[in-house]
């Protein structure tokens, strides 16, 4: 079941206190839980900014990795604008 997103988030990090996001490889999808436990994604530009996130909150990883998969394989759909 998805919930409400939470604008407060546990950011994961390391023992020795640094981000593990300086670890990762750019651009790249970045996944975390909530504080209530909610997992939601982040997507991260080559020049590390964040440009997108989730619309939803997913109770189960597998979902936000689901959710993730469909908006990669979208890259290739048609993009329509309205004036």
């Amino acid at each position: 079941m998805r919930g409400a997103k939470s604008l407060e988030s546990t950011e994961p990090r390391p023992a020795n206190g640094g981000n593990l996001l300086s670890n990762a490889t750019y651009p790249c999808y970045w996944m975390r839980q909530d504080i209530t436990g909610n997992w939601f994604w982040i997507y991260f530009s080559r020049n590390r900014d964040e440009i997108a996130r989730s619309s939803e909150c997913f109770e189960r990883r597998a979902d936000c990795e689901r959710s993730i998969k469909l908006i990669k394989d979208s890259a290739s759909g048609p993009v329509y604008c309205s004036e």
